[in-house]
């Protein structure tokens, strides 16, 4: 089906999309890399590495940019203040013209979040798996020509997926330090598509 929406469903951080595509989604914590050590940024790419060869999985790494929230920096900035060695109003002026040349430099924050795919259920030995193989085969061609229909999301199949994304969850925060994305999270991914670089995307609460 040429066209069609990738995403199919979501349930929390696991999505489904076409035919038997399913991944969980996280949310990867950034660290100020270029202000580093040397001798830590070669750390941070020793566990991305270890976390390629050991993960077992096809992944996928997304780096995107948010919107610096200018409008709040002076409010979330201010309480910084010593008051025994600063007095407020200058402080607030201070960070008022910080605030102005922020908004003239249209200033980002860097997220990134890590796709892993989750796979179809082991064992059964060789039959199963050409059985398998041959319903997949048989699922792309249904979709080439637009006569497949889409199967529904049972609910033992849910359990079995929510129950993977439990170990997974478990692999990869050994590995790198992440947490589950939000279903926000997730919609902001989606709609920023649409007006990134421009603004940021009204998200349905």
């Amino acid at each position: 089906m040429r066209g069609a929406f990738p995403l199919r469903y979501a349930h929390g951080n696991i999505l489904f999309g076409q035919g038997q595509e399913r991944c969980a989604l996280y949310r990867v914590e950034m660290d100020p890399y270029a202000f580093l050590p040397a001798r830590e940024k070669v750390g941070r790419l020793g566990a991305l590495a270890r976390f390629a060869f050991s993960i077992g999985a096809d992944f996928s790494l997304w780096r995107v940019s948010r919107s610096f929230p200018v409008e709040d920096y002076v409010e979330d900035v201010a309480g910084l203040l010593d008051v025994e060695h600063g007095e407020r109003i200058n402080w607030v002026r201070h960070l008022e013209g910080h605030e102005r040349h922020l908004r003239g430099a249209i200033p980002h924050v860097p997220e990134l979040y890590l796709a892993v795919s989750l796979g179809a259920p082991s064992g059964g030995g060789p039959l199963a798996e050409l059985l398998a193989h041959t319903d997949r085969v048989r699922r792309r061609v249904e979709a080439l020509f637009g006569v497949g229909a889409r199967e529904p999301i049972g609910a033992r199949e849910l359990e079995r997926l929510v129950a993977e994304e439990e170990r997974l969850l478990r692999r990869v925060s050994g590995l790198l330090p992440c947490e589950r994305a939000s279903t926000r999270e997730l919609q902001w991914l989606m709609r920023r598509a649409a007006c990134r670089g421009v603004c940021e995307p009204a998200l349905d609460d």
